[in-house]
């Protein structure tokens, strides 16, 4: 199991189960299902939908790697839709 996995998991797992009582379960069925991982046997969590990898940035912050964003793709729509003249054509 990758490190980013173990902390996720770890950090998730750490979380009272108070907290998680409180919300409605349709939102911690959605972020188990899709972010996290629904718990399994064993107490090991199944894959989500979107592997940590995708979507987590501590290890590219520990590499001091740059942030993506799609800043550039933004600027291109807003120019496009004012060449238009409508947000949603």
């Amino acid at each position: 199991m990758e490190a980013t996995h173990q902390i996720i998991v770890s950090s998730t797992a750490g979380v009272s189960s108070a907290v998680v009582g409180q919300l409605p379960p349709p939102i911690v069925d959605y972020f188990e299902d899709t972010w996290i991982g629904r718990p399994g046997r064993r107490n090991k969590r199944r894959n989500p939908s979107f592997p940590h990898s995708l979507w987590n940035c501590y290890e590219a912050t520990l590499e001091d790697l740059p942030k993506i964003n799609n800043n550039s793709v933004e600027g291109w729509h807003r120019e496009f839709s004012q060449l238009l003249g409508a947000s949603h054509p």
